[in-house]
């Protein structure tokens, strides 16, 4: 076997010798008149894959091993070329975009060539006894970051009606979160998986919501639904998920569920609920953001999120997530305890260290993406947590944060008076951020926060330690107000935070319960400096990035937010 492996290596280390002079003499022959386009190339390089090139040869796993590694020197030289061809400022905006799909081709390639390297090492090393480590820098997850998701992403918000009646605000998304899930429910075709809270009584706009639901319904779409119990969704009113079960086609048409993990992660932990909103279309669309399904958050709070269509990666990802709280609704059901274990299926191999790769068509930004989940005890193998992914933001920040959120009460608040705590994580996070980065910090919270006093009395607090240790330390605090008109506007609902380097949105408030016994749901994106604009409608659009900037920028600058 070592005999074997030592003919590899050495034939390998003679085709990388060989390769530059392969390709001066390729470049000298065919300069100016090139026999094979790169989606030529790329065809050719795919017909001779291994797989066909062993059947048509009989060649053994040693020779198919070689021929594995020199088309991946093939490949990667290749994605080179394509990546220094897409950056000339002289290709017009169809071009960059093909070749752009290109890259991506070259790289699902690539890919595919190092997971057959893998599978044939491992047959090649296979013994009765034991099997050899594969080597170093070719395992399953090296080159996943590498491959380019095509999708739709947009930002979605609501903006109160009173507010754009009296002109103290307007909508700078394209769409508004109610008319996304209209979108989402009218648009599907087969199936529809929710995870909200249940505020649909008919009232208003969520008379809407509920006939799109039904509509879906009558069209044999399959609905599944996740809520917590709040009485709306639990008596027949005529507009909970009940009665949409009452309308179902065949058996198990809608199914409901109520997953509760209140006292279940920590005994002295209580009230906690799933405080997730996600919506995922088809395999394909998803909404995450802080709007729950109902009327309020349409027309009375000002809410944020982010719709992503034609994206099956993300979609399939964020329902990971989602089988995770059905899991819980149908294995609590009998016992009160979550499981120990959940299905292997429900693990990710996207995280803050390797995450999504997605083009978004819409401005023309490849983004790198991340979905995450709390608390830690609810997320699967290779999920990351909520936390880290604001922790990963804010250490990221470069020149300022941004942060607009319902609540932010640095201490522990759904447990009994003595056993309430400060929890310092994000404070310290922040400070650090300010002090060693010089970076400039301004929170916006909401002045209808259920612990608004706590809030209050604990950000000063903290804005007085941060000055005090350097006084021109650049940090400031505002609350929305919703003096215009208290019965018609409840006030901040959004949970988002922007820097000059990334975006993230959540479904939590920020303190201590919320990332250790309240499940919630979060996406970061943060905009690749490669290739990027890669069409010339990018250099005119705004990415997402500078988009929820310019939200936040507008409530900041809002007649209702006042100083602390």
């Amino acid at each position: 076997m070592q005999t074997n492996w030592r003919k590899v290596w050495t034939t390998f280390l003679l085709l990388t010798s060989l390769f530059g002079f392969l390709l001066t003499l390729h470049q000298q022959t065919y300069n100016g008149n090139p026999v094979f386009g790169r989606e030529e190339l790329l065809e050719t390089n795919a017909v001779k894959s291994r797989r066909q090139r062993s059947t048509a040869d009989n060649e053994d796993g040693t020779k198919a091993l070689i021929y594995d590694l020199e088309e991946i020197l093939e490949l990667k030289a290749t994605i080179d070329q394509i990546k220094e061809e897409a950056t000339d400022p002289h290709l017009d905006a169809e071009s960059k975009l093909n070749k752009l799909k290109e890259l991506q081709d070259a790289l699902e390639r690539l890919q595919n060539l190092r997971a057959d390297v893998i599978k044939t090492q491992a047959i090649e090393e296979e013994t009765p006894k034991t099997k050899e480590k594969t080597r170093p820098g070719l395992n399953k997850r090296s080159n996943a970051d590498e491959v380019v998701h095509f999708c739709n992403l947009q930002l979605v918000e609501t903006v109160p009606d009173v507010l754009v009646e009296k002109r103290i605000s307007r909508q700078l998304t394209k769409q508004s979160i109610f008319h996304a899930w209209l979108s989402l429910f009218d648009g599907a075709k087969s199936e529809v998986n929710v995870m909200s809270q249940w505020a649909i009584d008919g009232d208003g706009r969520s008379g809407d919501i509920f006939s799109s639901m039904k509509n879906a319904v009558l069209r044999r779409v399959k609905l599944n639904l996740l809520f917590n119990n709040h009485e709306d969704a639990d008596r027949s009113s005529g507009y909970s998920p009940h009665d949409l079960k009452k309308k179902a086609k065949w058996h198990d048409q809608v199914q409901i569920g109520s997953p509760q993990i209140s006292g279940l992660i920590h005994p002295e932990h209580i009230g906690n609920i799933i405080h997730s909103k996600i919506i995922i279309a088809d395999n394909q669309d998803l909404y995450i953001g802080s709007g729950n399904l109902g009327s309020r958050c349409t027309t009375r709070t000002k809410e944020m999120g982010m719709v992503a269509t034609n994206c099956p990666a993300l979609a399939l990802d964020a329902k990971k997530i989602w089988s995770v709280y059905q899991y819980i609704s149908n294995s609590t059901s009998s016992r009160s305890k979550l499981p120990q274990i959940f299905p292997a299926e429900l693990t990710t191999q996207f995280d803050l260290k390797n995450p999504f790769r997605i083009f978004n068509q819409l401005d023309g930004t490849t983004y790198r993406v991340v979905i995450g989940s709390s608390p830690k005890r609810l997320c699967t193998e290779g999920r990351s947590d909520d936390l880290s992914a604001i922790l990963h933001v804010i250490d990221s920040a470069k020149k300022f944060i941004h942060i607009s959120v319902s609540e932010y009460v640095p201490m522990s608040l759904y447990v009994n008076k003595h056993q309430q705590h400060e929890w310092n994580v994000i404070n310290d996070h922040l400070e650090y951020a300010i002090h060693k980065k010089n970076v400039e910090v301004r929170l916006l919270l909401n002045e209808h926060a259920t612990h608004q006093y706590e809030m209050k009395k604990h950000l000063k607090t903290f804005m007085y330690d941060v000055k005090k240790r350097r006084r021109s330390a650049d940090i400031e605090a505002k609350i929305y107000t919703s003096q215009v008109d208290k019965h018609r506007f409840h006030g901040s609902h959004s949970k988002f935070m922007v820097t000059d380097q990334s975006g993230y949105i959540g479904t939590s408030n920020w303190a201590e319960d919320y990332f250790t016994d309240t499940a919630g749901t979060c996406i970061t994106f943060e905009p690749e400096p490669i290739l990027n604009p890669l069409v010339e409608s990018a250099q005119e659009k705004l990415n997402l990035v500078q988009q929820l900037e310019k939200i936040f920028q507008r409530d900041w600058s809002s007649s209702l937010s006042k100083y602390i």
